[in-house]
């Protein structure tokens, strides 16, 4: 009996299971998300990422986490990615199936998820190699024989997705026309552009010059001698010319179009007013001084009758009336004469280096009520620095610059006072180059005023 009694005790021990002990393991946690290749990575624009962003799980007691699910996503930039939802492996690691950069050079960012924690990985687009060359300025200038030309001739060098190319050597030749150029080439700086100055042209006609770079092709900047064959007349103030023809008079410019060139005396400094007139072509009225500096020019859009104001300093300016296209031919008349004050919104033209007088007054642009503004246009090549000055012993004084492209860029940073004398000035770098509008305004109280456009050291 004795014996069955402790058999039976130890059968129900075990199956009860008397005397041990059993425990469940936790479930694991992901806690931590590291990364497995470089955060930081560089490549050419539209190509794949050679590192691909990849992550290691690990659970709370620091273990590679196996089965975890991640999510890659890209949360800035405009590349594209595949395969972005990944089960880590054994390792703890999952690894995006791709990474394809944008096609625009900047900054691309992929950010790794699982559960509420996340890694984010920076992809850096850097242009990929030159596909194109295009003018940024310099172009199409006019000035007399042996001048040297103030305007850099410039280009842009371009990858195949228009992103800028930096580091790009362009060289320069004169192509025809017997002028030499000071610089044989330019390399292209942050924003693509390689210029050159010191253009100084040759005799007569139609001057060239070429700029070209490995494996894109080239292109030609020209410039025309504003002398015989293509004129040229003079004209004073007060003059009006006879009935002109460029079937007759003129030249060929490069792309084909007629032009006369005349003379133009400024015996005072003052506001004067061109004006053509045509029944029969469009035509566009461009203004420079001896040296192939833009100064002023009639609307963008060629028409039979071009005019434009400027505030012109005493000394001798070229004035170039071309024909809208090739095939535009035709008879017109020039005028250049003193012009009135200035009134109402119309734009002032003005050359570096002027001292203005004018007045603020009823009848100009007023914006807003209780402000009174003049505009005035000047123009200036890309890296040219200008200071803009406005004093007045009547009014307020406020300055705002708008660039090429209608674009705000800078206003009054600085006033003064100097006894009864009231004044605010600026400078500004041009970033292009074409005609930037400087508006001169004052609130409230209208009044007369001098305004100063320099270049600045």
């Amino acid at each position: 009996m004795k014996t069955n009694r402790i058999s039976i005790l130890v059968s129900l021990c075990v199956a009860l299971g008397c005397g041990s002990e059993t425990t469940t393991a936790p479930e694991a946690v992901a806690t931590k998300i590291v990364a497995a290749s470089p955060v930081f990575v560089t490549g050419t624009v539209a190509s794949a990422v050679i590192d691909r962003p990849s992550v290691i799980v690990l659970d709370q007691n620091g273990n590679p986490m196996r089965g975890a699910s991640v999510s890659f996503a890209q949360t800035f930039g405009v590349g594209t990615v595949s395969g972005t939802d990944v089960v880590t492996d054994a390792s703890g690691r999952a690894t995006l199936g791709e990474w394809i950069l944008g096609k625009k050079v900047g900054q691309n960012i992929i950010t790794a998820r699982v559960a509420s924690l996340n890694i984010s990985f920076f992809g850096t687009a850097t242009a990929g190699p030159a596909a194109s060359l295009s003018k940024a300025g310099g172009d199409d200038q006019f000035a007399l024989p042996g001048a040297t030309l103030m305007t850099p001739q410039s280009v842009v060098v371009r990858d195949i997705y228009d992103n800028p190319v930096v580091g790009k050597l362009v060289r320069f030749a004169v192509s025809s026309g017997g002028g030499v150029l000071s610089a044989a080439s330019a390399t292209s700086d942050a924003t693509g552009v390689a210029a050159v100055s010191g253009w100084k042209l040759g005799p007569s006609g139609v001057q060239s010059l070429t700029a070209e770079a490995d494996g894109v092709a080239p292109v030609t900047f020209n410039a025309t001698i504003a002398e015989d064959p293509c004129g040229s007349l003079s004209l004073a103030a007060g003059a009006t010319s006879p009935s002109m023809d460029v079937n007759e008079f003129g030249c060929t410019l490069a792309d084909g179009r007629r032009a006369n060139f005349y003379r133009i005396l400024v015996t005072s400094a003052s506001v004067y007013e061109f004006k053509t007139q045509s029944s029969a072509f469009n035509n566009l009225a461009t203004l420079a001084t001896l040296d192939g500096t833009p100064v002023a020019q009639g609307s963008a859009t060629p028409s039979t009758s071009s005019h434009f104001r400027a505030f012109l300093k005493q000394g001798t300016y070229v004035l170039r009336v071309a024909s809208a296209g090739p095939a535009e031919r035709g008879t017109y008349v020039i005028s250049f004469n003193f012009a009135n004050p200035q009134t109402g919104c119309e734009e002032t033209f003005l050359s570096i280096d002027s001292q203005i007088p004018q007045t603020l007054e009823r009848g100009d642009c007023q914006p807003a009520g209780g402000q009174y503004e003049d505009r005035y246009l000047v123009f200036v090549e890309a890296g040219g620095r200008v200071k803009v000055t406005m004093a007045s012993a009547e009014v307020d004084n406020v300055i705002r610059v708008i660039d090429p492209d209608n674009t705000f860029i800078t206003s009054t940073d600085v006033t003064w006072i100097d006894g009864d004398l009231y004044g605010a000035h600026l400078a500004f770098t041009a970033e292009k180059t074409g005609y930037y509008l400087v508006v001169a305004s004052t609130v409230y109280f209208p009044g007369s005023y001098t305004l100063f456009v320099q270049r600045a050291p």
